[in-house]
């Protein structure tokens, strides 16, 4: 089943090879820059932090300054972190169905291949849930334990901002379950390096915020956003609705076979 599902991907990440959103040259013009000594900035004199999203960004200054085209870097981290879901879900011993359902997400090939960090922060979340729950339902986890899920959730809040609130989410999860020496690992982990960055951001940009976020928070209706944000769901409702129906599907065989 996993050989399908992997199939199934190959040819959905062919089919988007000819997507790249436009969003994802902003993020190489700053990895461009700092390549050539400018520093992560997108012009000359005021440091302004025009991307949300610093763990991608550094992977793909890292590819760039192996000689990797930073057009092509972005591919090549979106198919690798699409195997990387993969992986994971093979690990936990996912039902085969599930993976069918991995395999046949339109967002996942798409993003894949979009030159956005949507896969990375997806298999950050997937990798994080999966420790989160083996520490809710272990009877003494270890303080590695927690580390590890603490690494996670940090990856994934440097990676896309919501992964503070899922890292808020994990934590009270593991808290409920009175899981104290784990969740002691896991906030030191996930502070740590979250800290760093905002250090960074307010020392050198001058803003514990990133630009985008300004504009995006500010000067627009709540009650607006909300319902911009249901029409966007209600018009691609054609890319996730068979997902969602199959993804219940595959719960309720899961229910029925335990």
């Amino acid at each position: 089943m996993y050989v399908l599902a992997t199939l199934l991907a190959g040819i959905a990440v062919y089919k988007a090879r000819h997507f790249y959103e436009d969003d994802a040259y902003i993020t190489l013009r700053y990895a461009r820059r700092w390549i050539d000594g400018s520093g992560p900035t997108w012009t000359d004199g005021e440091r302004v932090q025009g991307y949300t999203h610093p763990l991608w960004f550094l992977q793909l200054a890292f590819l760039g300054r192996l000689g990797v085209d930073l057009t092509l870097a972005p591919r090549v981290l979106g198919v690798l972190y699409l195997g990387a879901i993969f992986t994971v879900f093979q690990r936990a011993r996912a039902l085969p169905f599930s993976v069918l359902v991995l395999a046949t997400l339109p967002g996942l090939s798409v993003w894949a291949m979009g030159g956005l960090e949507t896969v990375s922060f997806a298999f950050w979340l997937v990798l994080a849930t999966l420790l989160t729950i083996r520490i809710v339902e272990a009877k003494d986890p270890s303080s590695r334990s927690g580390a590890l899920a603490g690494a996670a959730l940090a990856a994934a809040a440097l990676t896309r901002p919501e992964g503070l609130g899922v890292a808020l989410v994990a934590g009270c999860w593991v808290a409920v379950s009175r899981r104290w020496q784990a969740l002691r690992m896991l906030a030191a982990v996930f502070i740590a390096p979250v800290a760093a960055w905002e250090i960074f951001s307010l020392t050198y940009y001058g803003d514990l915020l990133p630009n985008a976020a300004y504009a995006k928070i500010t000067g627009y209706p709540l009650l607006q956003s909300i319902e911009d944000g249901f029409s966007y769901l209600a018009v691609a409702a054609s890319s996730w609705a068979w997902a969602v129906v199959a993804s219940l599907v595959a719960l309720a065989l899961t229910r029925r076979t335990s």
